[in-house]
């Protein structure tokens, strides 16, 4: 293991309607005690595995609920591993998945300061941000967010890194997924996401809504790159790399170099997967803790999609397939044409880029180490 997600607090202030983490979440608040714990577990982990001891870098990611509820124990965390630092030998590295809600001029000099990475959950523009992600009293809550706008434009500014945002497109609203990603950089950000909630049953229309948005979101990406605008569309250009470089054992790492610690201590394969079955012990009683086989995660001879061409391109997360149907090993049908349709596109535009103007690809995707896929 050389990296955590800690779920500093269950609690959120938002209610929004597609969470995969439900809509009854608990109060439950992780202590200093607790954290200690997971942070000495890691050390432990990672120390004693020589493969992945390779690397000085311990990544410890802040989630929840809305982790900024619980923004005192982040700073005790950070004071604590400041401690445990050797410079050269182990350095620890930070991010923060939040809402963007709860913001002020502390937490901001804090995240600058300790150069803690930020991705930002925000769809596109209001009106469409206002229909999923709402307030446990109904109302939208892009007014909470656009009030805190300038701290996380300031933050790109002052660090010259990018937040990165994530759009997450539902049934209703992937007929608006192009001007909601093109919003997102017009508000002047430079790296968005997007996500699809494929919890919902979509109908054919809305898949063929998708491959529209996709298709002209492609045609966008492709005019991004021919004139080196630093902007990414993440999804893309990930999807990009895969291509180019193939793996068919490409999951996150869920289990294997990264776990997820709820705020009791128990230990899990991923912050997507935190039920009881999945439970792989806990920080307490590390002794006493369960191991989950590599094999039962990654044993690619179940995989159902091992025999498909795409399979060493597509983006595999157990956590989709087991929560969507039943098996870390089967992938949902919407899922797999989402995927499809990108690969595709991307393709498509990699060999027309290279068709047009082979010396402007081989400077763009080969030799410049910055932009280089």
């Amino acid at each position: 293991m050389k990296g955590l997600n800690l779920l500093l607090t269950e609690d959120c202030n938002l209610q929004c309607k597609y969470c995969f983490e439900g809509l009854d979440k608990r109060k439950k608040t992780m202590d200093f005690e607790t954290a200690k714990k997971s942070i000495d577990m890691l050390i432990s982990d990672k120390e004693n595995n020589k493969i992945l001891n390779k690397s000085i870098y311990y990544n410890i990611a802040f989630f929840g609920g809305e982790p900024l509820l619980n923004f005192k124990l982040m700073k005790e965390i950070l004071k604590y591993t400041k401690s445990l630092e050797i410079k050269g030998e182990r350095e620890f590295l930070f991010s923060i998945t939040t809402n963007g809600t709860i913001m002020n001029k502390e937490i901001f000099e804090f995240l600058v300061e300790n150069k803690v990475g930020v991705l930002l959950s925000i769809d596109g523009s209001k009106k469409t941000h206002n229909l999923n992600r709402i307030t446990k009293s109904g109302s939208g809550s892009y007014n909470l967010i656009e009030k805190n706008m300038h701290y996380f434009l300031d933050y790109q500014n002052i660090l010259k890194n990018s937040i990165q945002v994530r759009h997450t497109a539902t049934k209703e609203t992937v007929k608006y997924l192009y001007m909601d990603i093109k919003s997102l950089f017009d508000l002047g950000f430079k790296k968005v996401n997007f996500d699809l909630d494929i919890t919902e049953n979509w109908t054919d229309i809305e898949g063929r809504e998708l491959e529209h948005e996709l298709n002209k979101l492609a045609k966008y990406y492709k005019e991004i790159i021919i004139q080196n605008d630093k902007k990414d569309i993440f999804v893309f250009n990930q999807t990009m790399k895969r291509i180019i470089k193939p793996n068919t054992k490409s999951y996150c790492g869920a289990g294997t170099v990264m776990y997820t610690i709820d705020a009791d201590g128990n230990k899990y394969l991923c912050a997507r997967l935190l039920e009881k079955k999945y439970r792989i012990g806990d920080v307490h009683n590390i002794q006493n803790a369960q191991h989950i086989s590599n094999n039962l995660i990654y044993d690619y001879n179940q995989h159902e999609c091992k025999d498909c061409d795409l399979f060493g391109v597509c983006y595999k997360c157990i956590a989709l397939n087991e929560n969507n149907t039943g098996s870390f090993y089967r992938v949902n049908g919407l899922f797999c044409f989402y995927q499809r349709t990108i690969i595709n596109l991307m393709r498509k535009i990699l060999d027309e880029l290279y068709l047009e103007n082979s010396d402007f690809f081989r400077k763009k995707f080969v030799e410049n180490k910055e932009h280089a896929i």
